[in-house]
């Protein structure tokens, strides 16, 4: 009699893993109980895949889908409501600043200015005049 011995491929676990990583990096807290409690099922399925040497590639590639879809399927919580109408902040429109009832504009600038350069102007020109009247 003959002993014939089949052998399998070997069974590639990678794509498992990395989903594996994938759901174990999500943040419990981010999602709603019910579809965390598929997700948790799911992946301890497919841990129990990843630890059982004897596994077939069918039940890998099944396990892996099926994180996958729990994955895919979660739902995040409601984050705080926010207020659905919003009451804008107010930006005032030039010539409707409550302080200026009339619509004029603000006084913004000092009058002392315009004062010194025309007098600065005026000893300057009296300057030159007296020093021609020296010189002539």
């Amino acid at each position: 009699t003959a002993q014939v011995t089949v052998k399998s491929a070997p069974v590639d676990k990678a794509h498992l893993n990395d989903v594996i990583r994938q759901a174990q990096a999500l943040d419990e807290n981010a999602y709603t109980d019910a579809s965390w409690k598929v997700l948790a099922d799911a992946l301890a399925q497919a841990l129990a895949v990843q630890a059982d040497a004897d596994a077939a590639q069918q039940q890998v590639d099944d396990a892996a889908a099926a994180l996958e879809k729990a994955i895919a399927q979660l739902e995040k919580v409601p984050g705080p409501n926010p207020d659905p109408d919003p009451t804008p902040t107010p930006v005032p429109t030039p010539g409707t600043d409550p302080a200026q009832p009339d619509g004029s504009l603000p006084a913004t600038g000092d009058v002392s200015a315009p004062f010194v350069w025309m007098s600065l102007l005026a000893l300057s020109a009296a300057g030159y005049a007296l020093l021609r009247r020296r010189r002539s």
